[in-house]
């Protein structure tokens, strides 16, 4: 019997972290490079083989677990929606990419994300989003490994990378970047999406309804106008929920307030001046673009719980 529950609750808890077509197939994950690309023409067809079959050792190490379900659902929330192209969490001239799993088990970074902004340029910086807790075990050996290459004065390099250049063309090649850190807790995660899930859910079975009262059925107590206006208003919720809303600008909050945090202790450790110019540029375009996406927070706070407006005492007549 404890095997059979045991089972089941796993599998309950695997559906938390259904991924959705829209996030696998999102701008995110269609940027990922593939080690082809760079065959022969960036690396040779051997370096590139002994690259796989390292990959290969890494990952047979490895074991799927519900928190490493919930840490790709994560990558999947921030990598897609922090694009520019879809809801800016990290700012309107934010692209985010995929990194290659080579680069992800063996540096340690998810996703790049390059700003091109007026001020600073072209800027890159490496991001590690982690459903560890942020005082665990796993989380001191990441610090560990960010304050080791520090002091060295390193940035963290990824060698499959494909994104583009200082004039926005497309680039394929090595490149070095600061990294930081972002721990979200699991159950932030879920949820986030299991909200977001139950809306879709809803959508989708409001639609199936709507389409059976245009063929003529009779459905009891409902009609065309009734579905549609509540399919129009779970649209705009989803809409407000995944991007523009309180859950999705608390994950933005959340992640740039880690990366700048990341940032900040970077140049405790810093000594070698190129190495502080590099972290100290990256820190003024992200805190940049975090004061332009706060108005955004800001508002929509006081929009959900308006400041309390004291009322003036009333003067006593004597």
């Amino acid at each position: 019997m404890a095997t059979i529950e045991t089972r089941e609750s796993a599998k309950k808890q695997e559906g938390k972290f259904s991924m959705r077509d829209e996030y696998e197939n999102s701008i995110f994950t269609r940027r990922k490079p593939d080690m082809n690309e760079f065959k022969d023409t960036v690396y040779p067809h051997n370096e590139i083989a002994n690259d796989v079959k390292e990959l290969q050792r890494i990952q047979s190490g490895f074991t799927e677990s519900i928190n490493s379900k919930a840490a790709r659902h994560l990558e999947l929330i921030a990598g897609r929606n922090s694009d520019k192209t879809t809801d800016q969490w990290l700012g309107k001239n934010a692209s985010v990419y995929e990194t290659h799993d080579f680069d992800d088990v063996a540096h340690h970074i998810d996703m790049v994300v390059e700003f091109h902004d007026e001020t600073y340029g072209l800027v890159r910086l490496g991001i590690d989003v982690t459903t560890a807790h942020e005082e665990g075990d796993a989380a001191d050996r990441k610090r560990a490994t960010i304050k080791k290459y520090a002091e060295n004065n390193w940035l963290f390099p990824v060698k499959y990378f494909k994104g583009t250049d200082e004039k926005g063309n497309a680039s394929l090649g090595k490149i070095e970047v600061p990294r930081a850190v972002v721990f979200i807790p699991t159950d932030f995660v879920e949820k986030y999406w299991n909200r977001l899930q139950a809306l879709r859910d809803e959508i989708s079975e409001l639609n199936e309804k709507l389409d059976r009262l245009k063929s003529g059925e009779k459905i009891p107590f409902e009609t065309e106008s009734r579905v549609q206006n509540l399919l129009d208003t779970r649209m705009k919720q989803v809409k407000e929920y995944e991007g523009g809303g309180l859950a999705g600008l608390g994950f933005a909050k959340i992640i740039f307030e880690q990366i700048i945090k990341n940032l900040e202790n970077l140049l405790l450790s810093a000594k070698k001046k190129d190495y502080r110019e590099a972290i100290e540029k990256t820190l003024a375009c992200v805190k940049k673009a975090y004061s332009e996406k706060k108005k955004d927070i800001e508002e929509l706070e006081n929009k959900i719980n308006p400041p309390q407006i004291k009322k003036a005492p009333r003067s006593r007549k004597k």
